[in-house]
């Protein structure tokens, strides 16, 4: 019974491990995708000056 709880203890761990690896990509790519939006607007502010 010992061992169970030690491997669900190891399973939870890693599924938190892995939830934070995707969270921090995500807010990355999120971060990249609003630069280039900004990025974009000010392009297009500049063509049509």
């Amino acid at each position: 019974m010992e061992k169970l709880a030690d491997d669900q203890v190891v399973l939870e761990n890693n599924f938190t491990q892995k939830c934070r690896v995707f969270g921090s990509k995500t807010l990355r790519l999120l971060a990249t995708l609003r630069e280039i939006s900004t990025n974009s607007e000010i392009d297009t502010v500049t063509h049509h000056t």
